[in-house]
């Protein structure tokens, strides 16, 4: 049975528990749990230091039946909202291990409908992400057609050398180029610069919700103009670090206590030694999965200058045989010109007269000169 470690903190002055990760990092079940003890929702029995897995589920079951209202417009809604929360209570195995959710990235708030953020709905939770673009950016057109993981689908296709990118037509190769520079270089930690904005506007004071960030879910909470993050890694179990400040996309750490006060360090602190912290290990852990994904992609650059070797040696050749055509079409040309100039020599006499000798240079040379441009015509 798995066991998660228990840190007893105070929240706005008020002596509260909250639940620390586990070597696999935060998942969402710490997450919800974590709000609604925080929020005075569900409670733990005083001077717990353990839970287990599924005295949480239970927690958050028993609290989720206790919301159902006792009054419904009708039956219809009634029985909506019983599927519904029978839906929930069959995703709870998954809360512990992981949830299936797909980014969109036109706002925080943009998900792709799974039954698994049912939980969330019901839970009045709300569940936010940092990976927006703007709308003022070029590419927001192209992001926006698009879900994560349909994103992900194109640029696979793409680079990978074993599928049949042929299928593909140039706006989706054209996509797919915009979307993997977008995602995998520019915002990497899966957090933009406008996602941070919109987190930071978005999410009133006081208000809890929680972030699906690197595959991973976490407790942060806006308190005056800035948002923090809960710190669970189970390595600050001893510490009065309570919080992190969510305040760039790379996650360098300020630490704050439970006042919300910036956490100074001692000469007893080893940082250096500490375990990573939620978001550094949440960002280890998604670049583990995708790292077999990532050395697929690698794979397109080679490919893609393989293929632009390929096209320069096609295009000498072309050049080279442009250019064999133009020497035979010369030689061609100017044959004509000396059988024109013999031509005319056996068949024109002299004229003494200088005025029509005059005339017939002229008409000479116009003829020569039509006669090169017809050739150059052809050439080309």
């Amino acid at each position: 049975e798995k066991m998660y470690s228990v840190k007893h903190i105070n929240f706005k002055y008020d002596p509260k528990m909250i639940v620390m990760q586990s070597q696999n990092g935060p998942c969402p079940l710490l997450a919800i749990c974590n709000i609604l003890i925080l929020q005075n929702k569900i409670s733990l029995p005083k001077n717990t230091k353990q839970i287990s897995e599924e005295e949480l589920i239970k927690y958050v079951s028993e609290f989720l039946i206790a919301m159902i209202p006792e009054n419904f417009e009708s039956d219809e809604s009634r029985l909506n909202y019983q599927k519904n929360i029978d839906d929930c209570i069959s995703e709870f195995p998954n809360l512990a291990i992981g949830i299936d959710v797909n980014i969109l990235f036109t706002t925080i708030d943009s998900f792709e409908y799974t039954a698994s953020l049912i939980i969330f709905d019901l839970l009045n939770i709300r569940v936010v992400h940092g990976w927006t673009i703007s709308e003022d950016d070029p590419m927001y057109n192209i992001l926006t057609k698009y879900s994560y993981n349909a994103a992900t689908d194109l640029i696979s296709q793409l680079s990978d050398p074993d599928e049949e990118n042929q299928l593909l037509n140039d706006e989706q190769i054209h996509d797919a180029t915009i979307l993997q520079d977008w995602i995998f270089n520019k915002n990497p930690t899966q957090m933009s610069y406008n996602g941070i904005q919109n987190l930071h506007t978005n999410i009133e004071d006081d208000q809890f919700a929680v972030l699906f960030r690197n595959n991973h879910f976490s407790t942060i909470f806006k308190h005056g103009d800035y948002l923090y993050q809960l710190v669970t890694d189970i390595g600050f179990i001893d510490k009065d670090i309570v919080w992190e400040r969510i305040s760039n996309v790379d996650g360098d750490s300020e630490f704050y206590d439970h006042e919300f006060l910036f956490y100074q360090h001692t000469e007893n602190d080893s940082f250096d030694a500490e375990p990573l912290t939620d978001e550094q290990l949440a960002q280890q852990l998604y670049f583990e999965e995708i790292q077999d994904a990532e050395e697929q992609l690698k794979l397109y650059t080679p490919t893609y200058k393989e293929d632009e070797q390929l096209a320069m040696l096609l295009q000498q050749e072309e050049s080279r045989k442009y250019e064999e055509e133009y020497e035979k079409q010369v030689q061609k040309s100017n044959r004509k010109r000396k059988v024109s100039n013999t031509s005319r020599k056996h068949t024109h006499k002299k004229d003494s007269s200088p005025t029509r000798q005059h005339h017939r240079k002229r008409a000479s040379t116009r003829n020569v000169k039509e006669e090169s441009s017809s050739d150059d015509c052809n050439i080309l």
